[in-house]
């Protein structure tokens, strides 16, 4: 039973947990990210977030480089993981991992974070994965292995958008292609006519991933820069600008959703710092497995968001 006759209202921080600027600088509506806690409500009362659980005891097999919730038209949901050896999903029963991997064996290493997209073809959804590695992989969540995307080139990165499949900085013929984006054909996941690429050598530095704002927008991600690319009509099907120039994600896996999608804003994209601290000094040597939090001073870049600023301390998670 409640106590007392005098309310006091707690305002809630809409601004959020703050950790850019310095405690006597932060908004009266704003709070401390070191005071905060992450909080869930159970059976009526606020405590704090358990964390992580283990699902099973079963181990996968390979070092887990991305992880993806599939699902298809036919209303199934496959929890789906790629590792640097193999693809597989979560079995009913939640126990063990059924093994996808087909004709084509991921030989990835910890430096090859892997990417999933959808794309629906033919009334079937297709999952399809890349490692930067390997060929792309693609399953419609009823065969029983993963098998080759059609005739789709190695790529580091993939994403959707305008009814094409996106694919960032390819392998071709054996030369590796730092720039470049290539897309499929229109509504056709597998295939890629010889002239569906763009170069994007207007900056030197290369591209590193890249994701959809909306149905026809895609942010794509350099090093040190940021580009917009729009779906248009005519011979090439995207136009893609230089929206700004800063330190980009670390890895195609170092970009989380930021915001909720709407008409006025279709998505943003907020990346993480590309340098680690060694002993007190910045190491200025980018890593694609390390994951530095990037505090988050956004920037905006049309409709992404760009976070950047200090990657020390890490983050509380």
């Amino acid at each position: 039973m409640p106590r007392g006759s005098i309310v006091t209202e707690i305002p809630v921080p809409t601004p959020g947990a703050r950790s850019d600027v310095p405690r006597h600088r932060l908004p009266p509506d704003a709070m401390v990210a070191d005071d905060a806690a992450n909080v869930v409500i159970r059976d009526g009362w606020l405590v704090n977030r358990p964390g992580f659980s283990a699902i099973n005891s079963t181990l996968v097999s390979g070092r887990p480089m991305g992880v993806i919730l599939f699902k298809t038209g036919a209303s199934s949901k496959f929890l789906v993981v790629g590792t640097t050896t193999t693809l597989a999903k979560l079995n009913a029963a939640q126990t063990g991992w059924d093994a996808l991997t087909g004709a084509t064996a991921l030989t990835g290493s910890a430096d090859d974070p892997i990417s999933f997209t959808v794309f629906p073809q033919g009334g079937s959804d297709y999952l399809i994965a890349v490692n930067g590695v390997n060929v792309p992989q693609e399953w419609d969540g009823v065969a029983g292995t993963f098998s080759d995307s059609g005739t789709l080139p190695i790529a580091d990165d993939i994403t959707t958008a305008a009814n094409r499949v996106l694919l960032l900085r390819t392998i071709e013929g054996g030369t590796r292609y730092n720039f470049r984006v290539r897309w499929s054909n229109f509504n056709v996941r597998g295939t890629s006519d010889s002239a569906n690429f763009v170069d994007l050598s207007d900056t030197s530095d290369i591209l590193v991933g890249g994701r959809a704002l909306s149905r026809v927008q895609v942010a794509i991600y350099k090093e040190a820069s940021q580009w917009i690319g729009v779906a248009q009509s005519g011979s090439q099907p995207f136009r893609f600008d230089l929206r700004d120039s800063m330190p980009g994600p670390v890895s195609s896996r170092g970009t989380r959703r930021t915001g909720r999608p709407s008409a006025r804003r279709p998505g943003s994209w907020r990346c993480r710092w590309p340098r680690r601290r060694w002993c007190g000094r910045q190491d200025p040597r980018p890593s694609r497995r390390a994951v530095s939090w990037c505090h988050p001073v956004a920037r905006r870049v049309g409709d992404a968001a760009i976070a950047c600023g200090r990657a020390w301390p890490p983050p509380p998670f």
